[in-house]
C-alpha cells in the first residue's frame, strides 16, 4: 500500500471511529488538517517501533492495518511494553550493580525513564475521565495516545549487540629446572617455539607465574590467548550507530590481577575498552587486542625469582550499540 493510499485508508476509519467527544486537540470531529496530522503521527509511531524491533531481531509489522483505530494503538502499546527488557538502561546503567554485564530496563524503570505513569499508558473512556492501560474499543482517541507512545519509544536507545566473530589462538611456555636462570630460559624458549593453537572459546587471556617448589626446583610458566584476526562485529542492520566495546574481565584460576599489555584496566569487572565512531556499515573490524609478546618480558619478571602470579581473562565482549533511529 503506497503512502497516499495509506493516508486515505487511515483517514477514512479515523473519521468514522474518532469519538465526537475527543479531547485536547481533537475536541470535535476532526477537519482535514487534523486528520492529516493524526495520520502522520500514527504512521510515525508505527515506523518508530518497527525500527526498535529490527535492532533486537524482532519482526513485527503494523502495516497495513485495518479495523478500529484503538486496536492499532493497542498493538503499538503492547509491543512497546515487550521491548524494554531487551534494551539497556541508559539512565541507571549501562553497567549492572554486579559489574559483570549490562543493566537492562524493567517495565517500571522504562516507564520512569520515558516519563510515563507507573500504571501504564493514558486512556480516556469518557470526557474528563482518565485511566491507564492499553487502548480499547470505545476509547477516545486524542493526543495523549501519540504523546505516550512517542515518549515510550524515545526512551529505547541502546541495545546489547550479540553478533561477532571470534578467532581465538593460544600460545604458552613453561620451564622447570634446578636454577632460576635455567628455568626462566627454558620457559622463554618454549614460549617462542610454541605454535599458536586454535581456541575459539576465549576472547583474550594473559597469565604468568613463577614459584619455587619443594626439592629445589624453579618453575616459570606463561601463556596468552589472542584474537587473530581481530573480532569482527557483524550482521548489523543499516541503521546508524556507534558501539561501545566492553570487556568482562574475570580471574584466571587464582592468579592476582595484572595488566601485562597495559590495556588500561585496574581490576576484575565489566569495563569500557574502546568505542567506535558512528557508522552505518553492516560490519566493523576491531583493532588488535594486546600483543604477542611473552608476558614475562613485558613485566620485566626475571631472576632472582619472586614467587608471584598475574593475569586475567576476557570472558565476553559486551557490545553496546547506541542507535541513531530515524524516528
Amino acid at each position: 500500500m503506497n503512502r497516499v493510499n495509506l493516508y486515505i485508508a487511515f483517514a477514512s476509519w479515523l473519521f468514522a471511529t474518532v469519538s465526537l467527544g475527543s479531547a485536547e486537540n481533537f475536541q470535535n470531529r476532526p477537519v482535514l488538517s487534523e486528520l492529516n496530522e493524526m495520520v502522520e503521527q500514527a504512521t510515525m509511531c508505527g515506523y518508530a517501533i518497527n525500527e526498535r524491533d529490527l535492532v533486537v531481531s524482532r519482526s513485527q509489522n503494523f502495516f497495513p492495518y485495518c479495523g478500529y483505530g484503538q486496536s492499532y494503538f493497542a498493538s503499538l502499546q503492547t509491543e512497546l511494553e515487550y521491548l524494554p527488557t531487551l534494551y539497556v538502561d541508559h539512565v541507571n546503567g549501562p553497567v549492572n550493580e554486579s559489574t559483570n554485564g549490562f543493566r537492562f530496563f524493567t517495565l517500571l524503570t522504562w516507564r520512569e525513564a520515558a516519563g510515563l505513569n507507573a500504571n501504564g499508558f493514558r486512556r480516556t473512556i469518557t470526557q474528563g475521565d482518565n485511566t491507564y492501560g492499553l487502548a480499547q474499543a470505545g476509547d477516545i482517541i486524542g493526543s495523549w495516545l501519540y504523546e505516550d507512545i512517542e515518549a515510550g519509544f524515545s526512551a529505547l536507545k541502546w541495545t546489547k549487540w550479540l553478533y561477532y566473530t571470534a578467532n581465538g589462538q593460544q600460545k604458552m611456555g613453561s620451564g622447570t629446572q634446578c636454577s632460576c636462570e635455567a628455568a626462566y630460559e627454558e620457559c622463554c624458549n618454549n614460549y617462542e617455539a610454541y605454535a599458536w593453537q586454535n581456541t575459539p572459546s576465549t576472547i583474550y587471556r594473559v597469565a604468568a607465574y613463577s614459584c619455587f617448589s619443594v626439592g629445589g626446583w624453579y618453575h616459570w610458566s606463561t601463556e596468552r590467548v589472542r584474537q587473530n584476526p581481530p573480532p569482527e562485529i557483524c550482521s548489523l542492520p543499516s541503521i546508524p550507530r556507534c558501539i561501545d566495546i566492553y570487556f568482562n574481565i574475570v580471574p584466571f584460576v587464582e592468579y592476582d590481577f595484572f595488566d601485562f599489555d597495559d590495556l588500561g584496566f585496574i581490576d576484575f569487572g565489566f569495563f569500557l575498552y574502546d568505542t567506535t565512531g558512528q557508522f552505518s556499515e553492516t560490519t566493523y573490524s576491531m583493532d588488535y587486542i594486546g600483543s604477542d609478546t611473552n608476558p614475562f618480558l613485558l613485566a620485566n619478571w626475571t631472576c632472582p625469582m619472586v614467587e608471584r602470579s598475574g593475569g586475567f581473562i576476557v570472558s565476553e565482549l559486551g557490545l553496546l550499540a547506541k542507535w541513531s533511529f530515524a524516528y
